[in-house]
């Protein structure tokens, strides 16, 4: 279990880290979408708040959303990537809008940071 919250600290940091400094555009395909269809009840509805959150420019709610997704015991491979995915692309936006002056952006970057997952010793 140490193992699995080491491995999503340092995957959470690398999102942060990455994704703040320019590159590639991450994106949320269909699959990644379709990835919580069968999802518990409360999973799938963690992951539509969540999406709802990005959509809506409401990047810290979203980002803990997805980083308690990401700490969800018994995530498929594909929902795990999925959240993965939408992490990392709603970690590109926050940091564009940031760059382009978004005080929201900018303050849900500093909130995160503070509240990102520590990761174990």
């Amino acid at each position: 279990m140490s193992t699995r919250f080491f491995a999503l600290g340092l995957m959470v940091s690398s999102l942060l880290l990455f994704t703040g400094c320019g590159g590639d555009t991450v994106k949320v395909t269909g699959a990644n979408l379709e990835a919580f269809k069968s999802a518990p009840p409360e999973i799938k509805q963690k992951w539509e708040k969540a999406l709802e959150d990005d959509k809506a420019n409401h990047y810290a709610a979203a980002g803990k959303s997805y980083f308690e997704l990401l700490r969800a015991p018994n995530l498929t491979a594909e929902q795990l990537q999925a959240v993965q995915n939408a992490a990392a692309a709603l970690n590109q936006k926050m940091y564009d809008a940031a760059d382009k002056g978004d005080a929201a952006a900018q303050k849900a970057i500093d909130e995160l940071r503070s509240g990102a997952p520590a990761r174990p010793r």
